[in-house]
Formats: structure tokens, C-alpha cells, sequence
């Protein structure tokens, strides 16, 4: 197997393979003649990139939070800081309190990959109930319906990293909504 083959393989075991060949697309447009060990280099970058990525650590989140409590917004369900933001990337951290769940929602302009780092969360994904634990990740795809539930009795904590084309809050079409937050419901 190649070079490039095992890189891809670690990548598809881990479930990022998406990613990284969308990083690697970002890498090699700078230099689209690269010689074959040239193209392994850039497909391990790639990988450590998108593996630094989705391993953001506590201690990070903590200090993030002490910089950017003013950016707390209260919802019914709980809370969300926002930890970063660009024209084509946000990062929250939400909070879901016991018992609560976000609307059943979808969005035309941005895709969420969602990692754990508090509790056990239930999300409806699609109409499929997916369970999930600290440090499990989950790639929510653009346009796919989706909800956070904590159906726990302590609260849940989760990064959301938004990635597309627009992340305000009119981009939230609710299909389901504890909260009467439904228009001509």
C-alpha cells in the first residue's frame, strides 16, 4: 500500500476522511505539480490538521469561556458561548440543562460537526437517535434535520463547529419546537 493509501486508510478509520480531502484540495492549490512523496507530505498534513481540530482541549474551552463570558446567550434550553468566529467558520460551546432539547432543526448554509465534552447527549439525526459520550464526534451534514437532547439529569456540553456560507440565527428553519418558537404554529 502506499503512502498516500495509509494516510487515506487512518483517515477513513477515524472518520475523517471528508475533511481531510478537503484540506488537502485547500493544501495542493498552491501547488498543483507536487511530486508523489510531495502529495504524501500534504496528505499527512492534512491529517494532523484535521486531528488538531477535532481534539480541542478542556483546558482550552475553560480559558476560552473566562475570555468570552460576555457572549453567553441564554435559550430555554440552556446556553451558548461563542468561542470563534470567521466569515466561514463559528465555534460554540453549548449547554443543554437536564431534561431539555434544541428544536428539531435544519439549516441551508452551513454543515455542524458536534464532539462531546460533557455527559451523555441524544441527538435525532435524520430521524435516527444516535447516543453519545464524551469525546465522540458526530458530522451533521447540510440541509440534515437534527436535535440535541439531554434527557440526563445533570447538563450536557457540546463544541459545535459550524463551517459554510452564513451562521445567523434566521439560517435555523425548526421543523419541532418544545419552546412554541415555530411561526404560524
Amino acid at each position: 500500500m502506499s503512502r498516500v493509501e495509509d494516510l487515506m486508510y487512518e483517515a477513513i478509520s477515524e472518520g475523517i476522511s471528508e475533511e481531510v480531502l478537503t484540506e488537502v484540495s485547500r493544501l495542493r492549490s498552491t501547488d498543483s505539480k507536487l511530486s508523489k512523496s510531495e502529495i504524501g507530505d500534504v496528505y499527512e498534513i492534512a491529517l494532523t490538521n484535521i486531528r488538531k481540530l477535532k481534539k480541542i482541549p478542556m483546558e482550552f474551552c475553560d480559558e476560552v469561556n473566562k475570555k468570552t463570558a460576555k457572549e453567553i446567550r441564554n435559550k430555554p434550553w440552556g446556553n451558548y458561548k461563542i468561542l470563534y468566529s470567521d466569515d466561514n467558520t463559528k465555534v460554540k460551546l453549548i449547554t443543554v440543562n437536564p431534561h431539555s432539547r434544541l428544536s428539531y432543526q435544519t439549516h441551508k448554509h452551513r454543515k455542524e460537526v458536534w464532539t462531546i465534552v460533557k455527559g451523555s447527549l441524544t441527538i435525532i439525526l435524520d430521524g435516527a437517535t444516535i447516543l453519545s459520550g464524551v469525546g465522540q464526534s458526530i458530522q451533521i451534514p447540510l440541509g440534515s434535520a437534527h436535535r440535541a437532547w439531554n434527557q440526563s439529569n445533570s447538563e450536557v456540553q457540546f463544541i459545535e463547529v459550524q463551517t459554510g456560507t452564513y451562521f445567523g440565527e434566521d439560517d435555523i428553519i425548526r421543523l419541532e419546537d418544545d419552546y412554541s418558537r415555530i411561526p404560524n404554529k
